[in-house]
C-alpha cells in the first residue's frame, strides 16, 4: 500500500523540479506574466547584444542540470528509507 505514495511523492518532486526550471528559464528571459518586457531590461540591452554563447559553458551547463535531476530521485528514496 506504501509503493503508490512513494510513486506519487517522487512524480511530484520531478514535476516539482521541472517547474522549478521553467520559472528560471522565465526570470532569464526578462519577461513578465503579461508578456511584456519590463522597464529594466531596455538599459541592458547593448550588452546583452555583445555577449556570446560559449560551447563549453553550454555543455557544463547541459551536464550539471542532468547530475541534479539524475540526483533528484535519489534524493528523495534516500529520505523514504530514513521513514
Amino acid at each position: 500500500m506504501r509503493r503508490p505514495i512513494k510513486i506519487v511523492l517522487l512524480v511530484a518532486g520531478m514535476l516539482g523540479v521541472f517547474l522549478a526550471f521553467a520559472a528560471g528559464a522565465a526570470a532569464q528571459t526578462g519577461t513578465t506574466p503579461g508578456g511584456a518586457p519590463p522597464a529594466v531590461v531596455a538599459p541592458l540591452a547593448p550588452v546583452a547584444a555583445a555577449l556570446k554563447v560559449d560551447s563549453g559553458d553550454t555543455a557544463w551547463l547541459l551536464t550539471s542540470s542532468a547530475l541534479v535531476l539524475l540526483m533528484t530521485p535519489g534524493l528523495a528514496f534516500f529520505y523514504g528509507g530514513l521513514v
